[in-house]
């Protein structure tokens, strides 16, 4: 798809904070947090390429 310098960028930004979304809910019971990123890190994520990639714990 060839889409424009900004909307390409815009794509990536909203795939990476539909990521770590879930860790933004404030407050978070104890706890919640390390349950969360261990499950987003166990889970397939689309990349910018519509690839399913594994996104690490230290990069979330």
């Amino acid at each position: 798809m060839n889409l424009p310098l900004d909307d390409e960028r815009e794509q990536v930004a909203v795939r990476r904070f539909e990521i770590i979304a879930p860790l933004l809910h404030h407050p978070l019971p104890h706890g919640a947090q390390k349950l969360i990123l261990e499950e987003l890190a166990g889970k397939m994520h689309l990349d910018d390429q519509n690839r399913l990639v594994y996104v690490g714990k230290r990069t979330i």
